[in-house]
């Protein structure tokens, strides 16, 4: 695992200092340029002048900080090893004039990790996610939620540091966070899918995959379509408001208009396709749903006439 830290002096914080005693400052880590670690602090013991650690304990997700007399940090190593390797450098890092530490422990092709996905009974989400990477740091309590257009999103736990309430660690590498997203969408809809035929779960879970590509390819063409807009947006102001420009230069805008205006059909028209086919995936997904629910209401039926 690579991983930063980046300790934040209490004078030189980026928000109002706190009153809270015995807190020196705080520290962010980032792990494989994957996730960034925030709202640890580094604090002193008030008896004997001690310097630890102290990780970001949740403020929000699970009701209460202390759970069966143990507090649920919101991310914490796994091992005793790392922890000691980890808070000792951290606290190195305190102590240097950068206040900058870079480590490099192994640097995998890929990162590896473990999610678990929890059921909830509050509507607002659909699952609580922890996260377990290189079998070394545990990140907890990531909320999955769905937008009214269906959309899956993550909602990042909720610290406190200093006066302010922070996340308590966020994604910095965009392909992650959909592979985590991705991933826990799957644990869910396998388990919706756990009483239905072993045919009607593959084509069940054929469809999730289908839906989740199109909203993808959707996105994609969101982001595309804006960009060339802008761009598009640009070349009209420098072609109207500019009058010196050179007719060479004049030549290459308006070949740049044309080709933004074959990309913009283009985006257009990949998008409409991926609507469509995500309109049909999810038509196909409640048919086997409605035909599961038949199933369950005559099975009832049989049983009530015995």
């Amino acid at each position: 695992m690579v991983y930063k830290i980046t300790v934040f002096d209490k004078k030189k914080l980026p928000f109002p200092e706190s009153n809270e005693d015995g807190i020196l400052a705080t520290a962010d880590i980032e792990l494989d340029s994957i996730v960034r670690v925030q709202g640890i602090n580094i604090r002193q013991k008030e008896n004997n002048g001690y310097l630890f650690v102290e990780m970001p304990n949740l403020e929000d997700v699970y009701s209460r900080t202390v759970v069966n007399n143990k507090t649920k940090y919101a991310a914490i190593p796994t091992t005793k090893d790392f922890a000691k390797e980890l808070y000792s450098n951290i606290i190195k890092t305190y102590m240097t004039d950068s206040q900058v530490m870079d480590i490099n422990i192994n640097e995998p092709d890929k990162t590896e990790y473990k999610i678990s996905v929890h059921s909830t009974d509050n509507r607002d989400y659909e699952g609580i996610i922890d996260i377990e990477l290189e079998d070394s740091v545990k990140l907890r309590g990531l909320k999955l939620k769905r937008s009214y257009n269906g959309e899956y999103f993550v909602d990042y736990p909720i610290v406190k540091s200093g006066d302010y309430s922070i996340p308590a660690f966020e994604f910095t590498d965009e392909n992650f966070k959909n592979h985590i997203i991705k991933n826990s969408v799957m644990i869910i809809e396998e388990r919706r899918v756990k009483h239905y035929s072993d045919d009607d779960k593959a084509e069940y879970m054929k469809i999730e995959k289908g839906i989740y590509k199109e909203e993808s390819d959707i996105r994609l063409c969101d982001r595309m379509l804006e960009k060339f807009c802008m761009d598009m947006s640009e070349i009209d102001d420098k072609l109207e408001f500019n009058n010196q420009i050179v007719p060479e230069k004049r030549n290459e805008l308006i070949e740049s208009q044309k080709k933004l205006n074959d990309m913009l059909g283009q985006f257009t028209y990949a998008r409409y396709c991926a609507e469509s086919n995500l309109n049909r995936y999810m038509t196909l997904k409640e048919e086997i749903k409605k035909k599961y629910e038949n199933k369950i209401q005559e099975k009832k039926k049989g049983g009530g006439g015995r």
